[in-house]
């Protein structure tokens, strides 16, 4: 239950969720280098905090939309004084509402994030958020990496302030995560989950 908190979406929750029960999502191979990921220049931890949708992600372990029963979830970033963010995911499932805290403290780079306290997760190796884009007011493009018991999982989400995707900002997403390596089999474009 524990490993569930890491899981910024419901595809790595569900990942998580299925190795729990002994079936292990094996991760499509890829070796993404951190360094080849783009960073929001001049990145600015203040205006990126607050609350943001989940509209679209790719990630290593779906296969073929086989994680497309997942819905779009809300997360908030708040800022804290030493410069980590305290971070709030919710999401609905069926009647249910789950949320999850856990905190991202800077790494050396700016615009990057490491997990904090990795300790109580057991298995983690390395888990480290990079904010690749974001205009701070409609979009965020987030990129996670995390190595869990010699597995490396892949994340890129495309984050908004309102539940809205507009043709441009999903053509781009797409393009960002072809370019690094997904495949479109390894895309979901969430549906909505109601009133903001």
């Amino acid at each position: 239950m524990v490993l569930a908190l890491l899981w910024m979406s419901l595809t790595l929750l569900g990942a998580l969720q299925s190795q729990a029960s002994g079936k292990l999502h094996v991760p499509k191979p890829m070796h993404i280098v951190l360094s080849k990921i783009r960073l929001q220049p001049n990145f600015m931890e203040d205006r990126f905090q607050g609350k943001w949708y989940a509209l679209a992600v790719a990630e290593n372990t779906i296969r073929n939309g086989s994680e497309s029963q997942f819905q779009m979830y809300s997360i908030t970033f708040d800022l804290n004084k030493d410069h980590s963010y305290s971070v709030s995911t919710k999401t609905q499932r069926g009647q249910d509402c789950q949320n999850w805290d856990l905190t991202f403290v800077p790494s050396h780079v700016r615009g990057q994030f490491d997990l904090g306290h990795k300790k109580l997760y057991p298995g983690i190796q390395t888990y480290t958020m990079r904010v690749s884009s974001t205009d701070y007011n409609q979009y965020a493009l987030v990129f996670l990496k995390m190595k869990f018991k010699n597995h490396l999982f892949y994340e890129t989400t495309l984050y908004g302030r309102t539940k809205e995707l507009n043709t441009d900002l999903k053509e781009r997403f797409i393009d960002f995560v072809t370019d690094i390596g997904y495949d479109n089999e390894n895309i979901i474009i969430h549906d909505s989950i109601g009133k903001d």
